[in-house]
């Protein structure tokens, strides 16, 4: 069978699903057939949540924070948060620019241009314009992306920059 992906708002998924309790309710159907409406109705109501901003923005805190320190690990520097001259820290959140800020030695030693972005869906082109239109010169664009369904960080960059990287291990 097909898959196909429909999207609906919250108000037409709360609609489905209220409508689908009614129907339930006056018709009394079938055993199989209601339990395959109760789990479309569960499958709505699941969907119609919305996360809170402030929830949204933990979510990426936390992920720019994790990228953070895996940073300053591998490059044997030091991250910190509170400190405005460390050489690895996060962008507080709503902040304009880079989710990873990188400074002296920190960003010659890994120089890239990081953003950082915890969702289920991910507009691709935006978050490449954001990336691009932060990038420090002389850095690569790096764009770090965790989702729900995926048990890893992904890295997205432009191949010219998987290239270069390529090279410099020969």
């Amino acid at each position: 069978m097909a898959s196909r992906t429909v999207k609906f708002d919250t108000s037409d998924l709360t609609l489905i699903a209220e409508m689908a309790e009614m129907y339930v309710n006056e018709h009394g159907v079938f055993l199989a057939i209601n339990k395959q409406v109760q789990g479309i109705i569960r499958k709505c109501k699941n969907n119609a949540k919305t996360i809170k901003i402030s929830s949204r923005k933990g979510k990426g805190r936390s992920l720019q924070q994790t990228i953070g320190k895996d940073i300053a690990e591998l490059i044997g520097c030091y991250y910190d948060q509170s400190d405005d001259n460390a050489p690895v820290a996060s962008r507080p959140m709503g902040m304009q620019g880079l989710d990873v800020i990188l400074r002296g030695n920190a960003l010659a030693e890994f120089p890239f241009s990081i953003e950082c972005k915890c969702s289920e869906s991910l507009n691709l082109t935006d978050t490449y314009e954001q990336v691009v239109v932060n990038c420090i010169p002389q850095t690569d664009w790096l764009i770090c992306h965790k989702r729900k369904s995926i048990p890893e960080i992904i890295v997205m960059l432009s191949w010219d920059a998987f290239k270069k990287i390529i090279k410099e291990r020969k």
